[in-house]
């Protein structure tokens, strides 16, 4: 089968992420490309995709609306005669000039914007049943369930080794406070200060100012370091050393930082939201704090610390859990099969 994968931009983030590990697995069985639409991309990140697939860059700047970027990318995609065409953003859907040998499959990826033309695919795929239920609910359109995956087998494990001091805390995300809730996780922990803890801030993203002056203005920036650019094999086995993984969000679909955190054997605090629990077990392997509620999230803190072991003991059954639900190799056979269906 030949499989195209159309994205804008590969950048940090979990889409970006969890299509490269989607593409690798893929390879094993089908011809693969991934086609970036704008220039400005992680360069390792393109390099790594390459080690796997073929990659084509159309070379759009950024928010142009050239015609020429839109005639490049359909003449690209003739060439490469594909079977499916499986775009990850919702506007790549306007770009697309649909002919009737190929499949269009749309993945919805979030829950942040109207689907705006994605009824231009033949088939939408949903990360979660929390995403279906939106697509459903709020725009009245059908689309099957396939959960994200992740490369478990590549995540160092925590061992048993009860908590450090200071007690090691982090967060893995966009810095978007207004979708990611870093502020209210920085609130939560400014009430905490009778407690020995450092937080690492791990990500990119428009809020970084502002946390960091959050973090001062409540007095506890000594204690936050913002950690950007970090590889993601450095992550893979950076989450090993932590204590305790803390999900913040406001808004969330799914969550492959959360995935890989509960692959590490890290405990795990999340939002109550129908996305991360869906990761964890509609909530068995976390334990869940109201959204938005950074006291109810200063509680829930104290609670895990206090009672780390069982924490710890929960937090080994749900790389377990992990392993068997989410693993990127069973989600790359559920899209083919979803491909197949699509074609016959």
């Amino acid at each position: 089968m030949n499989i195209v994968h159309l994205i804008f931009n590969i950048r940090p983030g979990g889409m970006e992420y969890f299509l490269i590990d989607l593409v690798e697995a893929q390879c094993q069985s089908d011809n693969v490309t991934v086609v970036v639409v704008n220039r400005d991309n992680d360069a390792s990140m393109i390099e790594n995709i390459k080690k796997y697939c073929r990659l084509v860059e159309i070379g759009r700047p950024q928010g142009s609306y050239n015609p020429y970027y839109v005639i490049k990318l359909n003449r690209v995609l003739k060439r490469l005669s594909p079977d499916v065409v499986n775009f990850h953003d919702r506007r790549l859907g306007a770009t697309i000039l649909k002919r009737k040998v190929v499949r269009y499959i749309f993945t919805c990826h979030d829950m942040l914007q109207p689907p705006s033309f994605a009824t231009r695919a033949d088939k939408i795929i949903a990360v979660s049943e929390a995403v279906a239920n939106w697509l459903k609910n709020k725009h009245n359109l059908e689309s099957t369930v396939i959960q994200n995956g992740i490369a478990v087998d590549r995540i160092k494990q925590r061992s048993d080794r009860g908590l450090t001091s200071p007690i090691k805390l982090v967060s893995v995300a966009r810095l978007d406070h207004t979708v990611k809730g870093q502020h209210i996780l920085l609130k939560a922990l400014s009430k905490l200060s009778d407690i020995d803890w450092t937080l690492d801030l791990i990500g990119e993203g428009a809020s970084h100012h502002y946390l960091e002056n959050l973090a001062k203005q409540l007095k506890i920036k000594d204690r936050v370091n913002f950690l950007s650019n970090v590889d993601r094999q450095d992550i893979y086995t950076r989450l090993s050393q932590y204590d305790i993984f803390i999900l913040p969000s406001l808004n969330e679909a799914f969550s492959i930082a959360l995935a890989e955190a509960m692959a590490a054997s890290l405990p795990v605090i999340i939002s109550n939201l129908e996305g991360p629990k869906s990761v964890a077990g509609t909530g068995e392997y976390a334990t869940v704090f109201t959204p938005g509620n950074s006291d109810d999230l200063t509680l829930k803190i104290m609670e895990v610390i206090a009672d780390y072991p069982n924490a710890y003991a929960r937090a080994v059954s749900a790389r377990k859990f992990i392993k068997e639900s989410f693993d990127i190799n069973e989600t790359a056979k559920r899209y083919r099969r979803f491909y197949l269906g699509c074609l016959q």
